[in-house]
């Protein structure tokens, strides 16, 4: 490989064909049996609308490499090409002063939005999360194809990635999907010739994938604001504490000791400090619905603490009795519930 050859393909892969051209023709001066640098000097002649010059190199780089199927292929489309222009019809011609190039459909904004939302997802369900994470990469990979990713062999880099290698990174590694929002004009811009020059007539269609996307993303947001609707309604667990249970979850058999109708929103903690056990009201959206406040140690009879710890941070001190002491803590509201909302060994 001449120094010429080197010298062009770093030009070619910047974009300068004009300035490859120029150092695969110093390339095959120097050696005129170097049929990859005739080949070379084909595509750029191609990207810069010499076809008749292309015609010729492909040509020569055949003569010199008859049994390179690159080589045909090239030629072939060239001639296709030449005839096209020789009889013109409705496909696109990209140095036409009729056919305008196509329109790149910028879909950024509603991709930066999908990258957000499989996280989001995550973080309420993990089985939920995976399942958006796999429609997203789908929908990533459906984007791809539509801006023709990867179908130019003469593109490097990125641009060469095709449709499912970007489908099966944004699965693998949806942290990547950013720089996939970045590149994907460039992206675009770098195939959509090749595409248009192998026959395909480009017609501007309505964005079937922005709909999709759109779609995708209202329902989305929608299943998430009624997760956020429901805990607000029927309450939030919070963790305030290993030693908390609060009564906004119903999994916990001995929740309510008579007659299911609302879950109250209150929560209590205990801890061991040194010989003494300390009980703290840490409150609640239903506190001031308190009538009552009873605790029980080691299965024993129920006192009525009310008085003691009836508002928020008030803390009533009891003596250890073993090891271990179960600590009860039952409380009845206005409505008539009556709930369990602490039992635990301290």
């Amino acid at each position: 490989m001449s120094d010429f050859f080197r010298e062009g393909l770093i030009f070619f892969k910047e974009g300068n064909y004009d300035t490859a051209l120029k150092s695969f023709n110093l390339a095959v001066e120097n050696n005129p049996e170097d049929h990859k640098a005739w080949n070379a000097a084909g595509i750029c002649q191609n990207k810069i609308g010499d076809s008749k010059g292309a015609e010729k190199s492909f040509e020569t780089a055949l003569m010199l490499d008859p049994n390179n199927q690159t080589y045909q292929k090239n030629l072939e489309k060239i001639l296709i090409k030449i005839q096209e222009k020789k009889e013109p019809d409705n496909k696109y011609n990209p140095h036409s002063t009729i056919h305008k190039k196509p329109r790149y459909d910028d879909n950024s904004i509603l991709l930066i939005i999908l990258f957000f939302i499989p996280p989001v997802c995550c973080v309420i369900n993990i089985g939920f999360g995976i399942l958006v994470l796999l429609v997203s990469a789908y929908l990533i990979y459906k984007d791809a194809i539509a801006i023709h990713a990867g179908i130019d062999p003469y593109v490097s880099g990125v641009s060469s990635w095709s449709a499912r290698d970007w489908g099966i990174i944004a699965f693998l590694l949806w942290i990547a999907v950013p720089y996939y929002i970045y590149k994907r004009k460039s992206i675009f811009e770098e195939n959509i010739e090749y595409y248009l020059s192998q026959n395909h007539i480009y017609e501007k269609k309505g964005s079937f994938l922005g709909f999709i996307l759109k779609a995708f993303v209202f329902l989305v947001i929608l299943c998430l604001f009624s997760v956020l609707v429901a805990a607000f309604v029927y309450g939030f667990t919070p963790s305030s504490g290993s030693n908390s249970i609060t009564t906004s979850n119903p999994s916990y058999s001995n929740i309510l000791e008579s007659g299911y109708e609302k879950l109250m929103m209150v929560a209590v903690t205990a801890e061991a400090q040194g010989d003494n056990i300390l009980i703290t009201n840490i409150g609640g959206s239903d506190i001031s619905k308190i009538t009552k406040i009873l605790l029980s140690q080691n299965s024993g009879s129920q006192i009525d603490i009310t008085n003691k710890i009836r508002y928020v941070g008030e803390i009533l001190t009891i003596p250890r009795v073993n090891d271990k002491d179960r600590i009860v803590i039952t409380m009845e509201f206005t409505n008539g519930n009556r709930q369990v909302v602490f039992d635990k060994l301290i």
